[in-house]
């Protein structure tokens, strides 16, 4: 999942009057067989911004945690923390173990859009899911082991 920014490099979007806003992600999804976002996803980050200091993220095992890092808006000289895609990260035999599982976040959290709103009853039960921090982690890798 990428979070829309509009100053690339430095995850700040246009939002009302300020161009250098910190966006927010979120996804959700229902699927044709029954699957749906929830609590038992995996969640990995690889681009967090935007960053005053990029001291502030903390790296505990596998998790990249952006929990104590200002979600302010961002100047034009702000930070972003990129870190590697594994190459295989889409494969069947990828080992997501050491991956931090996601985190739901309620719909007002979330702040739907429009097109949640108009469509909220096809999701049937599937809740948001991203990373741990809706602000600043903007590129996020998903996964979930199906039965």
């Amino acid at each position: 999942m990428v979070d829309w920014e509009v100053n690339l490099g430095i995850g700040a979007e246009e939002n009302m009057g300020n161009a250098l806003h910190p966006g927010d992600g979120g996804f959700i999804a229902s699927f044709s067989d029954g699957t749906t976002t929830g609590s038992n996803w995996k969640a990995q980050t690889f681009y967090i911004a935007p960053l005053v200091n990029v001291n502030c993220v903390v790296e505990s095992g596998n998790s990249r945690l952006s929990s104590s890092c200002s979600a302010s808006p961002a100047t034009a000289d702000a930070f972003a923390l990129h870190r590697e895609v594994p190459t295989t990260w889409y494969a069947t035999s990828f080992n997501d173990a050491s991956w931090p599982s996601d985190s739901v976040f309620s719909k007002a959290t979330v702040s739907p859009k429009v097109v949640y709103i108009n469509f909220s009853t096809q999701f049937n039960g599937a809740q948001f899911i991203w990373s741990f921090n809706l602000i600043l982690d903007n590129l996020v890798w998903l996964r979930f082991q199906g039965n």
